[in-house]
């Protein structure tokens, strides 16, 4: 009569588990550094914007233009959005402002800014509503120039590969040894 040993199934146990505490968040911007402008659209009067190595930058009158990007989502979950943005000028701030939202919900309004040499770094955690989210960053200035880079969301934390398979193992393992 062979002896029942139950250690190698718990140990299976053990190491699913510990594969669900190593988790990975994949980044879902494309190209949020602006090397040029692909993967994003660009909106408004675009004659005084562009990019710098780096960064996207608006330039121009007050009727505001900006960039935006879509990217999917799984609905009702919350994801981290962050940034980099400064308002940088030879003169005062003058009539400027910029808007940023995720999908529908408003995450940053900021309206006659003082200039700034260096970059101020903006995070939110924010809701998506459905299978498709767009961030949207809109601008106007009439004496500055906005410049905007580093931009990144990323999803919920998923189990890391590998981890339902060795739970699946486990479960295989534990029910073979009752049979």
């Amino acid at each position: 009569m062979k002896s029942h040993h139950p250690f190698p199934a718990l140990s299976l146990c053990v190491v699913a588990v510990a594969g669900f505490a190593s988790s990975a968040s994949a980044e879902l911007i494309r190209n949020g550094n602006f090397n040029g402008l692909l993967h994003w659209g660009v909106f408004g009067p675009s004659n005084n914007s562009g990019t710098n190595p780096g960064n996207y930058y608006y330039n121009g009158n007050p009727q505001g233009s900006g960039v935006f990007q879509e990217f999917a989502t799984e609905a009702y979950e919350t994801y981290t959005f962050s940034f980099k943005l400064r308002n940088d000028a030879t003169g005062t701030a003058g009539n400027n402002s910029a808007v940023v939202t995720f999908g529908n919900q408003t995450v940053l309004n900021l309206i006659n800014q003082g200039t700034s040499a260096d970059f101020t770094t903006y995070s939110f955690q924010a809701q998506t509503v459905g299978p498709f989210t767009t961030i949207r960053f809109s601008f106007t200035n009439s004496s500055s120039e906005w410049h905007l880079t580093n931009v990144s969301v990323t999803g919920p934390s998923v189990p890391a590969p590998g981890a339902l398979a060795v739970l699946g193992l486990a479960g295989l393992a534990g029910s073979r040894r009752r049979a």
